[in-house]
Protein backbone atom coordinates (compact mmCIF):
# COMPACT_ATOMS: atom_id res chain seq x y z
CA UNK A 1 0.00 0.00 0.00
CA UNK A 2 1.90 2.85 -0.89
CA UNK A 3 -0.54 5.70 -0.38
CA UNK A 4 -4.20 6.35 0.68
CA UNK A 5 -5.05 6.42 -2.94
CA UNK A 6 -3.58 3.17 -3.90
CA UNK A 7 -5.14 1.11 -6.76
CA UNK A 8 -4.80 -2.11 -4.69
CA UNK A 9 -7.17 -0.97 -2.37
CA UNK A 10 -10.78 -0.34 -2.33
CA UNK A 11 -12.06 2.02 1.00
CA UNK A 12 -15.04 0.68 2.59
CA UNK A 13 -16.59 3.29 4.78
CA UNK A 14 -18.20 2.74 7.42
CA UNK A 15 -16.83 -0.54 7.98
CA UNK A 16 -14.68 0.12 10.82
CA UNK A 17 -13.03 -1.84 13.69
CA UNK A 18 -15.10 -1.01 16.45
CA UNK A 19 -11.91 -0.92 19.27
CA UNK A 20 -10.42 1.59 21.10
CA UNK A 21 -8.34 2.06 24.78
CA UNK A 22 -8.51 2.87 28.68
CA UNK A 23 -6.89 0.64 31.29
CA UNK A 24 -5.42 -0.15 34.75
CA UNK A 25 -3.30 1.67 36.60
CA UNK A 26 -0.94 -0.61 36.26
CA UNK A 27 -0.77 -1.06 32.55
CA UNK A 28 -2.51 -4.47 31.53
CA UNK A 29 -2.29 -5.62 35.33
CA UNK A 30 -5.86 -6.60 35.69
CA UNK A 31 -6.68 -8.19 31.45
CA UNK A 32 -3.42 -10.06 32.13
CA UNK A 33 -3.76 -12.06 35.37
CA UNK A 34 -4.57 -15.30 33.72
CA UNK A 35 -0.94 -15.07 32.05
CA UNK A 36 1.06 -14.26 34.69
CA UNK A 37 -0.42 -16.62 36.98
CA UNK A 38 0.79 -19.16 34.52
CA UNK A 39 4.00 -17.96 33.99
CA UNK A 40 4.41 -18.03 38.25
CA UNK A 41 3.55 -21.58 38.00
CA UNK A 42 6.08 -22.44 35.30
CA UNK A 43 8.90 -20.52 35.56
CA UNK A 44 10.57 -18.97 39.17
CA UNK A 45 10.42 -15.36 40.00
CA UNK A 46 13.95 -14.77 39.33
CA UNK A 47 13.57 -15.92 35.47
CA UNK A 48 10.80 -13.87 34.36
CA UNK A 49 12.03 -10.83 35.17
CA UNK A 50 15.61 -11.47 33.79
CA UNK A 51 14.56 -14.10 30.72
CA UNK A 52 16.09 -11.51 27.94
CA UNK A 53 17.15 -8.16 29.97
CA UNK A 54 21.16 -9.00 30.42
CA UNK A 55 21.02 -9.48 26.83
CA UNK A 56 19.63 -6.37 25.54
CA UNK A 57 21.45 -4.52 28.26
CA UNK A 58 24.82 -5.90 27.19
CA UNK A 59 23.68 -6.10 22.99
CA UNK A 60 21.83 -2.51 23.06
CA UNK A 61 23.53 -0.37 25.73
CA UNK A 62 27.19 -1.54 25.81
CA UNK A 63 27.46 -2.18 22.01
CA UNK A 64 25.02 0.34 21.07
CA UNK A 65 23.56 -2.63 18.24
CA UNK A 66 19.99 -2.51 17.86
CA UNK A 67 20.18 -4.97 15.15
CA UNK A 68 22.82 -7.95 14.26
CA UNK A 69 24.56 -9.72 11.42
CA UNK A 70 21.72 -12.56 11.02
CA UNK A 71 24.76 -14.20 8.62
CA UNK A 72 27.29 -14.04 12.24
CA UNK A 73 24.41 -15.48 13.57
CA UNK A 74 24.02 -18.64 11.47
CA UNK A 75 26.76 -20.21 12.27
CA UNK A 76 25.13 -21.22 15.53
CA UNK A 77 21.94 -21.77 14.00
CA UNK A 78 20.78 -18.73 15.74
CA UNK A 79 19.43 -16.70 12.59
CA UNK A 80 16.99 -19.77 11.55
CA UNK A 81 15.74 -20.42 14.92
CA UNK A 82 14.59 -16.69 15.50
CA UNK A 83 13.10 -16.76 12.15
CA UNK A 84 10.99 -19.47 13.12
CA UNK A 85 10.07 -17.61 16.29
CA UNK A 86 9.03 -14.45 14.12
CA UNK A 87 7.10 -16.65 12.08
CA UNK A 88 5.42 -18.46 15.03
CA UNK A 89 4.26 -15.40 16.36
CA UNK A 90 3.05 -13.96 13.27
CA UNK A 91 1.40 -16.64 12.54
CA UNK A 92 -0.74 -16.34 16.12
CA UNK A 93 -1.18 -12.89 16.24
CA UNK A 94 -3.24 -12.84 12.83
CA UNK A 95 -5.17 -16.02 13.61
CA UNK A 96 -5.91 -14.57 17.19
CA UNK A 97 -6.58 -11.09 15.24
CA UNK A 98 -8.30 -12.38 12.81
CA UNK A 99 -11.07 -14.16 15.25
CA UNK A 100 -11.59 -11.43 16.69
CA UNK A 101 -12.46 -9.64 13.75
CA UNK A 102 -9.80 -6.98 13.90
CA UNK A 103 -8.25 -7.68 10.23
CA UNK A 104 -9.50 -9.23 7.13
CA UNK A 105 -8.68 -12.99 6.04
CA UNK A 106 -6.51 -11.22 4.13
CA UNK A 107 -4.07 -9.16 6.20
CA UNK A 108 -3.80 -5.14 5.02
CA UNK A 109 -0.15 -4.20 3.98
CA UNK A 110 1.48 -1.11 3.97
CA UNK A 111 5.28 -0.56 2.41
CA UNK A 112 5.46 2.78 3.56
CA UNK A 113 4.91 1.91 7.24
CA UNK A 114 6.92 -1.29 7.00
CA UNK A 115 9.98 0.84 5.70
CA UNK A 116 9.61 2.99 9.08
CA UNK A 117 10.01 0.13 10.94
CA UNK A 118 14.24 0.28 12.08
CA UNK A 119 14.10 4.18 12.74
CA UNK A 120 11.12 3.44 15.19
CA UNK A 121 13.18 -0.24 16.38
CA UNK A 122 15.98 2.21 17.03
CA UNK A 123 14.60 4.96 18.76
CA UNK A 124 12.18 2.35 20.70
CA UNK A 125 14.94 -0.38 21.70
CA UNK A 126 16.25 1.91 25.07
CA UNK A 127 13.22 2.97 26.43
CA UNK A 128 11.84 -1.11 25.36
CA UNK A 129 14.59 -2.79 27.14
CA UNK A 130 14.25 -0.50 30.28
CA UNK A 131 10.89 -1.39 30.89
CA UNK A 132 10.87 -5.20 30.14
CA UNK A 133 12.70 -5.49 33.10
CA UNK A 134 9.89 -5.25 35.09
CA UNK A 135 6.77 -4.53 33.24
CA UNK A 136 7.24 -7.24 29.88
CA UNK A 137 4.09 -7.10 28.59
CA UNK A 138 4.13 -3.29 28.42
CA UNK A 139 7.09 -3.46 26.89
CA UNK A 140 6.11 -5.33 23.94
CA UNK A 141 2.31 -4.14 23.72
CA UNK A 142 3.35 -0.45 23.39
CA UNK A 143 4.74 -1.60 20.26
CA UNK A 144 1.62 -2.13 18.61
CA UNK A 145 0.65 0.71 19.52
CA UNK A 146 3.14 2.57 17.55
CA UNK A 147 2.16 0.44 14.68
CA UNK A 148 -1.41 1.87 15.06
CA UNK A 149 -0.17 5.05 15.25
CA UNK A 150 1.61 5.33 12.28
CA UNK A 151 -1.12 3.86 10.34
CA UNK A 152 -3.22 6.78 11.27
CA UNK A 153 -0.22 8.81 10.43
CA UNK A 154 -0.08 7.52 7.17
CA UNK A 155 -3.73 7.79 6.44
CA UNK A 156 -4.17 11.46 7.44
CA UNK A 157 -0.83 13.18 7.32
CA UNK A 158 1.96 10.90 5.56
CA UNK A 159 3.51 13.76 3.37
CA UNK A 160 4.53 15.37 6.88
CA UNK A 161 5.39 12.11 9.32
CA UNK A 162 7.45 10.33 6.61
CA UNK A 163 10.14 13.03 6.59
CA UNK A 164 9.97 13.05 10.88
CA UNK A 165 12.92 11.54 12.33
CA UNK A 166 11.46 11.59 15.77
CA UNK A 167 7.90 9.86 15.38
CA UNK A 168 8.20 7.49 18.16
CA UNK A 169 9.58 10.04 20.32
CA UNK A 170 6.91 12.34 19.52
CA UNK A 171 4.43 9.47 20.78
CA UNK A 172 5.98 8.98 24.00
CA UNK A 173 6.26 12.60 25.04
CA UNK A 174 2.52 13.23 24.43
CA UNK A 175 1.91 11.66 27.97
CA UNK A 176 5.17 10.04 28.47
CA UNK A 177 6.69 6.43 28.36
CA UNK A 178 4.16 5.00 30.93
CA UNK A 179 1.08 6.64 29.59
CA UNK A 180 1.68 5.99 25.64
CA UNK A 181 -0.87 3.88 25.23
CA UNK A 182 -3.65 6.40 26.53
CA UNK A 183 -1.76 8.96 24.28
CA UNK A 184 -1.75 6.64 21.07
CA UNK A 185 -5.63 5.51 21.46
CA UNK A 186 -7.19 9.12 23.04
CA UNK A 187 -5.20 11.50 21.69
CA UNK A 188 -3.92 10.38 18.34
CA UNK A 189 -6.57 8.15 17.22
CA UNK A 190 -9.46 9.52 18.91
CA UNK A 191 -10.74 6.93 20.86
CA UNK A 192 -13.00 7.06 24.26
CA UNK A 193 -14.32 5.06 27.03
CA UNK A 194 -15.48 1.44 26.30
CA UNK A 195 -14.09 1.89 22.44
CA UNK A 196 -10.76 2.87 23.99
CA UNK A 197 -10.55 -0.09 26.31
CA UNK A 198 -11.79 -2.59 23.56
CA UNK A 199 -8.39 -1.46 21.86
CA UNK A 200 -6.76 -1.77 24.79
CA UNK A 201 -7.77 -5.13 25.63
CA UNK A 202 -6.91 -6.18 22.37
CA UNK A 203 -3.65 -5.40 22.53
CA UNK A 204 -2.99 -6.26 26.29
CA UNK A 205 -4.08 -9.78 24.89
CA UNK A 206 -1.80 -9.97 21.85
CA UNK A 207 1.71 -8.71 23.82
CA UNK A 208 0.45 -11.49 26.35
CA UNK A 209 0.18 -13.70 23.74
CA UNK A 210 3.59 -13.10 22.57
CA UNK A 211 5.27 -12.72 26.15
CA UNK A 212 4.13 -16.24 26.43
CA UNK A 213 5.75 -17.51 23.80
CA UNK A 214 9.23 -15.76 24.39
CA UNK A 215 9.07 -17.46 28.00
CA UNK A 216 7.91 -21.19 26.42
CA UNK A 217 10.88 -20.78 23.78
CA UNK A 218 13.60 -20.49 27.08
CA UNK A 219 15.59 -18.53 24.79
CA UNK A 220 19.25 -18.74 26.94
CA UNK A 221 19.89 -14.89 28.45
CA UNK A 222 22.81 -12.98 27.06
CA UNK A 223 22.95 -14.45 23.97
CA UNK A 224 21.93 -13.13 20.60
CA UNK A 225 18.79 -15.43 20.23
CA UNK A 226 17.49 -13.72 23.21
CA UNK A 227 17.81 -10.36 21.45
CA UNK A 228 16.95 -11.41 18.04
CA UNK A 229 13.67 -13.06 19.94
CA UNK A 230 12.86 -9.75 21.46
CA UNK A 231 13.33 -7.69 18.44
CA UNK A 232 11.31 -10.26 16.38
CA UNK A 233 8.49 -10.15 18.60
CA UNK A 234 8.42 -5.97 18.48
CA UNK A 235 8.29 -5.97 14.83
CA UNK A 236 5.39 -8.87 14.74
CA UNK A 237 3.21 -6.30 17.16
CA UNK A 238 4.20 -3.37 15.24
CA UNK A 239 2.80 -5.22 12.11
CA UNK A 240 -0.46 -6.08 13.77
CA UNK A 241 -0.25 -2.73 15.47
CA UNK A 242 -0.50 -1.43 11.62
CA UNK A 243 -2.70 -4.21 10.11
CA UNK A 244 -5.51 -3.83 12.82
CA UNK A 245 -5.55 0.09 12.73
CA UNK A 246 -6.00 0.09 8.49
CA UNK A 247 -8.71 -2.10 8.81
CA UNK A 248 -10.63 0.27 11.30
CA UNK A 249 -9.65 2.86 9.01
CA UNK A 250 -11.55 1.02 5.93
CA UNK A 251 -8.85 -0.56 4.25
CA UNK A 252 -9.33 -3.89 2.72
CA UNK A 253 -7.53 -6.10 0.48
CA UNK A 254 -10.00 -6.15 -2.35
CA UNK A 255 -9.25 -7.84 -5.75
CA UNK A 256 -9.79 -5.83 -8.69
CA UNK A 257 -11.69 -6.40 -11.95
CA UNK A 258 -9.51 -4.97 -14.59
CA UNK A 259 -11.78 -6.06 -17.39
Amino acid sequence: MAGPGNTKFIRIFGFALNTCVRHCSNKFGTALTYTYFWLRLKYSRSVIPNLFGITLNLYVFLCGKTDFDMDEMDNNGVATMVEEFESSVRGDLIGFLQRKGAIDEVVPQCPDVEERWGDIARAYLPDGVREFQGYPVVSLGWMMFVGMALAYYWDTDWQSYSCRSDVYESLRDLRGYDNMDEAVTEDVLGYSGEAAQRVTDLVAECASRVYSELCRRSVEPGTPAALGCYIAALHQLYLCGMAVQLNALGYHMTPLNLN
